[in-house]
């Protein structure tokens, strides 16, 4: 009989930097498959994420079609995309473990809290719903530091064992 725990953690040799490839038992993988998934409250903070970056783009559709344009719309309304658009990429890399996106969505939540008054101005009240959304990813996101901290090591361990590819 074997004294092997299956709910001890990898072995010391799973979280190597060294770049090699490191061999991995099978309960190994399936500790750091665990790992790498995202938690509840990750899914929750890339749901909100998701929904205000759809508003932002929303919002610049809305700018595109109810205001004069002149060259402060235009870039009114091409800060309302990219920031909408750089929500979803934030929304993305959270999933993945990534540390950049994590600093990224400190950034993006308030800057798309304060392009939601520009809606509110113009007439349109889901400008709070979206200003509502935003402070609460923005929440949600600095509450997951560790929760990415883990989906980031358990991901770099599994490609260097080369059972993650991409």
């Amino acid at each position: 009989m074997s004294n092997h725990n299956p709910y001890s953690p990898p072995a010391s040799g799973a979280a190597s930097t060294s770049g090699k490839k490191i061999d991995l038992g099978h309960e190994d993988q399936a500790d750091l498959f665990v790992q790498s998934l995202p938690p509840m409250l990750l899914k929750a903070a890339v749901f909100v994420q998701v929904m205000a970056s759809a508003f932002m783009i929303l919002f610049a559709l809305r700018l595109l079609l109810a205001v004069y344009q002149n060259g402060v719309a235009i870039s009114l309304e091409l800060a309302h995309l990219a920031v909408g658009v750089g929500g979803f990429i934030v929304a993305r890399g959270l999933v993945r473990g990534s540390m950049t996106a994590w600093i990224a969505g400190l950034v993006v939540c308030p800057i798309s809290a304060i392009a939601s008054l520009f809606a509110l101005l113009t007439g349109s009240v889901g400008g709070l719903f979206c200003g509502g959304l935003s402070i609460a990813s923005l929440v949600l996101i600095a509450v997951n530091l560790e929760n990415v901290k883990r989906i980031a090591i358990a991901r770099k361990a599994l490609k260097d064992g080369g059972i993650l590819h991409a």
